[in-house]
């Protein structure tokens, strides 16, 4: 087992661009220890580098960069890169080009300068002219592929593109990978009436300006027509259907009539466009808003699709469902409605009810004061009532002369003497304690410790409203056993 110092001096001496026989002969390392320390700390690097590109969805491409680093290092000469803080900056960025990852000498400027790493570069495919000959349609694909898993994109935008890809390829071969790749989309978002991604989105993604996919479109000429003569892409939408209206498979997806697709349109400036949603889009939409309770800008985000037509095809599946307390933020069904009219029946709380349905409180509020209207305050639970109960049942005080009214009696003469804005005005504050003096009051046998489990309070909360409390019961503490009261609070 080597040192850490062992290793670090092996990697010093990498550094300073030592061939392998050099190492071994001044550090006694075998060659395959040798061999296994440098790969380990490329890799090493490789990793941090994707850290800091925040791109660690590439980590399964360790290895690879690592037999790529030890090949294109075996064949450079130059001494000035056979040091490693001077080869790894333009090695990885050849290494991420090859692999279609979107990267800029900008990128790594936190490793040399942009001038530092364009004189690397130039080194390094002098030794590298495969990098020239890199099949540039199969990166642009997997480019392609990527942005269709980033962005989430549904089958019908995957089949369109790939089509798109196969008839414009050879077209469109002279241009970057990347601006390519968003040519491609920005034209599949054309034929199908979509907006997502966005022309901004896309070049951020692939890390090139806006304009130049663009430009490159406007350059095109299929079938004798040319693109810069349509004017704007966006608005020229129907011309460009109108140029692949001969291709079968383009055809079934970006020809539709209106008949043959949902009914699910953006009318824009006196011009329609015929927006194509998948059933699993549309399934998906519905199951958001009805099991989820999601709101329409949620769902917007979710599933890439604008705001008009989320709400035009909610409008259309959930009309027959939907009550009329529903809003953009909360969808209440007519079952829903029902459900909570008969909970509130059975005295249930507004907090059990918003749980049980989860709905928000002030929509539960909203309902029953439409429904009920003056019948709300019938069903209106008494919080005192609903804390006694609970103690009650946890204690089952045994032949106890008790009575919940007398003792709600007691609880609303006691809340007269506590002072406003304090936090014993509120009734659920103060409850367990009245039925605590209460229920000694009556000599029901329990110990402090069952009460404060009870109640659902805690040792610290209990001795501090006990104090508070204590000075305001009146007359009805007198008959208390003292001694009890004071052992009680040792106790605790």
């Amino acid at each position: 087992m080597l040192s850490q110092s062992k290793k670090d001096t092996v990697l010093r001496l990498f550094n300073q661009g030592k061939n392998y026989w050099q190492i071994k002969s001044r550090t006694n390392v075998e060659l395959d220890s040798i061999g296994s320390i440098l790969e380990q700390s490329i890799g090493a690097i490789f990793i941090k580098a994707l850290n800091i590109l925040k791109i660690s969805e590439f980590y399964y491409l360790e290895k690879p960069f690592v037999q790529f680093f030890n090949e294109l290092y075996g064949r450079i000469t130059v001494s000035t890169y056979r040091k490693y803080c001077n080869f790894f900056p333009p090695c990885l960025y050849i290494f991420f080009k090859l692999n279609g990852i979107n990267i800029t000498f900008s990128d790594l400027t936190y490793l040399k300068t942009k001038k530092e790493l364009r004189s690397g570069f130039k080194i390094l495919v002098q030794v590298y002219p495969e990098y020239f000959k890199r099949d540039k349609q199969q990166i642009t694909l997997l480019k392609i592929t990527r942005i269709i898993k980033t962005f989430q994109l549904d089958q019908v935008f995957t089949k369109v593109s790939n089509r798109l890809f196969t008839l414009l390829c050879n077209k469109l071969n002279t241009a970057r990978e990347s601006t390519v790749a968003a040519a491609i989309c920005l034209l599949t978002n054309i034929l199908l009436g979509k907006r997502h991604p966005s022309l901004t989105e896309l070049c951020k993604y692939l890390r090139i300006s806006t304009s130049m996919p663009y430009i490159r479109l406007k350059k095109l000429k299929i079938n004798n027509i040319d693109f810069n003569s349509l004017g704007g892409l966006q608005s020229s939408s129907s011309q460009i259907r109108e140029i692949f209206h001969k291709d079968k498979i383009l055809n079934q997806f970006i020809n539709m009539s209106p008949e043959t697709i949902p009914n699910y349109v953006i009318d824009s400036k006196n011009s329609t466009i015929y927006t194509y949603v998948s059933k699993e889009d549309v399934n998906k939409i519905v199951k958001l808003r009805t099991k989820d309770r999601c709101s329409i800008k949620e769902i917007t985000q979710k599933v890439k699709l604008r705001r008009i037509i989320i709400s035009t095809i909610l409008s259309d599946k959930l009309k027959d469902t939907g009550s009329k307390y529903s809003t953009t933020h909360t969808y209440v069904s007519k079952e829903d409605v029902e459900e909570l009219i008969q909970l509130r029946k059975e005295n249930m709380s507004l907090h059990t009810i918003q749980e049980k349905l989860n709905l928000p409180k002030s929509r539960v509020s909203s309902i029953l004061r439409g429904e009920l209207e003056n019948k709300s305050k019938q069903y209106k639970v008494n919080p005192f009532s609903i804390i006694y109960n609970k103690i009650i049942l946890k204690i089952q005080p045994r032949r106890a002369v008790i009575n919940e009214d007398d003792c709600y009696t007691f609880y609303q003469n006691v809340y007269k003497k506590v002072k406003k804005f304090t936090k014993y005005r509120n009734s659920s504050k103060l409850a367990p304690f009245t039925i605590f003096f209460y229920l000694k009051s009556r000599n029901v046998l329990f110990t402090t410790s069952d009460f404060i489990y009870a109640a659902g309070i805690t040792q610290e909360e209990f001795l501090k409203g006990f104090k508070a409390i204590y000075p305001l019961c009146g007359k009805i503490t007198q008959d208390i056993n003292k001694a009890i009261i004071y052992s009680l609070i040792d106790l605790i």
